[in-house]
């Protein structure tokens, strides 16, 4: 695991860890039916978002001969929320902040990464591609800006959790009625490529090394 220092637009930072491993379509648990069940019992965006559900497409249809796949996660540790955050007794504020500097730090990296590795890319949770606005097809319109929309990794069927664990051996916790604190919060987003593992890890240690400004500072911490 490497730790980067995550510059927000207001200037706060904190510090997320990353992994990331080079794996090819085989290693990626597959799940369509159990996943989409999921999705429209537990989910609230099921229907009413461009980037899930039923609108997204199927990953299989992604499978191309020659490619890799880049499974890259953040984990934003709850020690370091905020004196006030911490303090609150609602458990979805802890939910929110973490899970907004999380997908926000992935949503940027990812969309550097995928221009960078010539490939196609599938983000965490909810489409970002529209900052500030609601999505419109929660008033029954198309896409107001399809070349931002992005799908999740679970929206096209993957089981994210057991991907994760088999790819990466790390374990997922979520806030839930019983379990008002966790020890960290994690996000996963999948890149494709046809680049060799040499070539994606080069880039990817570019990245992170801060020859993007603005993404994260230029201190990575092994």
């Amino acid at each position: 695991m490497q730790q980067v220092v995550y510059s927000t637009a207001s200037g706060n930072k904190y510090p997320i860890e990353i992994n990331w491993n080079v794996i090819s379509y085989s290693d990626i648990v597959y799940e369509p039916q159990k996943v989409m069940q999921l999705c429209k019992s537990g989910c609230r965006n099921y229907g009413k978002s461009g980037g899930c559900p039923p609108y997204a497409p199927r990953f299989e249809k992604a499978n191309r001969d020659g490619r890799q796949y880049v499974l890259f996660i953040g984990k934003f540790y709850s020690k370091y929320k905020t004196a006030k955050v911490k303090s609150c007794k609602n458990r979805a504020i802890h939910w929110k902040f973490q899970d907004v500097i999380l997908a926000r730090f992935l949503d940027k990296i990812g969309r550097i990464l995928v221009f960078l590795l010539e490939g196609n890319f599938w983000n965490t949770g909810y489409c970002m591609g529209c900052p500030g606005k609601k999505c419109s097809f929660k008033f029954n319109e198309p896409c107001r800006n399809p070349k931002k929309r992005t799908f999740s990794m679970e929206a096209t069927g993957i089981n994210v959790v057991e991907t994760v664990k088999l790819c990466l051996g790390e374990k997922f916790y979520w806030y839930s009625k019983t379990n008002a604190d966790i020890p960290y919060m994690m996000k996963a987003i999948l890149i494709s490529t046809t680049k060799t593992t040499n070539e994606i890890n080069s880039i990817i240690e570019e990245v992170l090394n801060g020859l993007e400004p603005g993404l994260v500072e230029h201190n990575v911490y092994p």
